[in-house]
């Protein structure tokens, strides 16, 4: 845009989107790492309450998983609304540039 230095970090934007969904997608492997993990109550030994014990780790994991599961969501979304934005950022850059070149000194 000759003359003109005017800009949104549209790229900076979609950048952080992708690292956005960088982290999500490790959630999501944390998830599904989680969701195979196991430990039955013979895995604790045989001790009063380890029936109880297992199934506090089965509902601690299964909430864990809920929660990656909801962080890769969230940062899915993440990334969609970061490149909107930078989309709209280039618009309104090449829009503002017109605009501002229009009453520039020549």
């Amino acid at each position: 845009m000759a003359g003109v230095d005017l800009a949104y970090d549209s790229d900076g934007l979609r950048s952080g989107g992708r690292e956005a969904l960088g982290a999500g997608e490790v959630a999501s492997g944390a998830a599904g790492t989680l969701r195979g993990a196991t430990c039955p109550a013979s895995a604790l030994g045989v001790v009063a309450g380890a029936e109880a014990l297992a199934a506090a780790l089965a509902r601690t994991r299964d909430a864990h998983v809920a929660l990656a599961e909801g962080v890769h969501a969230g940062h899915v979304e993440l990334d969609g609304r970061a490149g909107r934005a930078a989309g709209d950022g280039d618009g309104l850059t090449a829009s503002s540039a017109a605009v501002a070149r229009t009453g520039a000194p020549r």
